[in-house]
């Protein structure tokens, strides 16, 4: 993810690495994540796993601000400005990859 919002860039060279952790208890999935996130982080996390319990904790790592969806950047609000939201819209297919690969990636062990 992009700590800061070059203007007018999308993810050019300054990344920053945001680990995205879970712990699984069961069927309940704990899912850590980075920054203030939309709820549509939480409801995308929970269609990849239907018959199990996600549960989404941000604020793992609060460099980035707010995380809203791509579509969101374009609407407007301060969520998104550059104020409170050190990424840029392009997170939502960063983050949502990640998501994927580790609630995926676990609960297959």
């Amino acid at each position: 993810m992009h700590p800061s919002r070059p203007p007018g860039d999308a993810l050019k060279n300054n990344q920053t690495v945001c680990r995205n952790t879970t712990v699984i208890l069961g069927r309940a999935h704990l899912l850590h994540l980075p920054g203030e996130l939309f709820v549509e982080y939480q409801i995308a996390a929970q269609s990849l796993l239907p018959d199990e319990h996600v549960c989404v904790a941000a604020y793992g790592d609060y460099a980035a601000g707010y995380i809203g969806t791509k579509i969101a950047y374009s609407q407007g609000g301060y969520e998104t400005g550059p104020d409170a939201s050190n990424v840029v819209p392009e997170v939502e297919d960063v983050l949502t990859s990640a998501i994927e690969k580790v609630l995926k990636g676990r609960s297959q062990n």
